[in-house]
């Protein structure tokens, strides 16, 4: 009898999260030549944006000098901007490597935190205007793992072939990956049936979210 198959675990993995004017990127894998762009690239959206950045390195598997090199200039950046940056220190074969190079003195390294309670935020309220040519879906309150199913129902409940749906962001006050999962789902599967989606922008703390993983270029915002 043949094992269940399981996936493999992904090579490379970033993401980014923002609270008020605090960024943090997570970053899992390998962090290698090819993966450093992507994580330079993050890092420099969140330093223009946010006061606080955290860094959190603890699943990464492996790193090589590139991500050596992009670790200890984006500490001497975030000093000559006056940002708070700090790294959560890898594992213990992959802290190694900072040792080797010499630049562990350099990196302000801290320990994992402690797990926090879970959020009591505002839960999820939709409201839905539907038209013939355009359905317009209003979000409010935080759109998390726990409220991003209520979310993704409701989209695909008045998802029509052709048609132009507008998903309004106007009065949410949180975002997670999974809420970012469930819109590019959304957006991909309007591609699929020939329609279109729209996003109305969320306000600024949560808009950077978008900004800070790169989503904000991929979809189509309205006012």
């Amino acid at each position: 009898m043949s094992a269940p198959f399981s996936p493999p675990a992904p090579r490379w993995e970033l993401s980014a999260a923002v609270d008020g004017d605090a960024a943090r990127i997570v970053a899992r894998g390998e962090l290698d030549l090819g993966a450093a762009p992507e994580l330079d690239a993050a890092l420099c959206r969140a330093e223009a944006t946010a006061r606080t950045i955290t860094v959190d390195l603890r699943e990464l598997t492996f790193m090589d000098s590139s991500g050596v090199n992009l670790l200890v200039r984006h500490v001497d950046i975030a000093a000559r901007n006056r940002v708070e940056l700090s790294i959560v220190a890898p594992r213990p074969a992959v802290a190694r490597v900072l040792d080797l190079a010499g630049v562990t003195h350099l990196l302000p390294l801290v320990d994992a935190p402690e797990p926090r309670a879970p959020r009591a935020g505002a839960p999820l309220r939709l409201s839905i205007d539907d038209g013939p040519e355009c359905v317009r879906i209003r979000v409010a309150g935080e759109v998390d793992l726990a409220t991003v199913p209520q979310l993704r129902q409701a989209i695909d409940a008045y998802a029509r072939n052709g048609q132009t749906m507008v998903v309004d962001l106007k009065a949410v006050e949180f975002i997670d990956s999974m809420g970012l999962a469930a819109l590019v789902r959304a957006r991909h599967r309007a591609l699929a049936r020939g329609a279109r989606l729209q996003l109305a922008p969320a306000p600024p703390k949560v808009h950077v979210v978008f900004i800070l993983t790169g989503l904000h270029a991929l979809f189509d915002w309205v006012d």
